[in-house]
């Protein structure tokens, strides 16, 4: 269901709390997890950059890691690893 507060960017938990939601999806789920990638712009005006940070707390919390580095190695990009 759509939730404006999320999508605007306003929705701020700490990881753990978004670690959770996955993890009570499919509570009996005991495989490993594949390694991902986020992508997220900063001029779309559906789903704002504010997301980007909650889902790394999510996913790091997730796939028990940290970010590993972020770069601005070109104009208006940025990089952020998650090992």
């Amino acid at each position: 269901m759509w939730n404006n507060t999320c999508a605007n960017g306003n929705l701020i938990k700490p990881a753990r709390e978004w670690g959770d939601l996955v993890r009570a999806a499919f509570p009996s789920y005991r495989g490993s997890r594949p390694r991902m990638q986020l992508w997220h712009g900063t001029a779309y005006a559906i789903l704002f950059y504010p997301n980007f940070g909650e889902e790394a707390k999510q996913w790091t919390n997730v796939l028990h890691t940290c970010l590993a580095r972020t770069d601005n190695s070109q104009p208006s990009f940025t990089h952020t690893d998650v090992p």
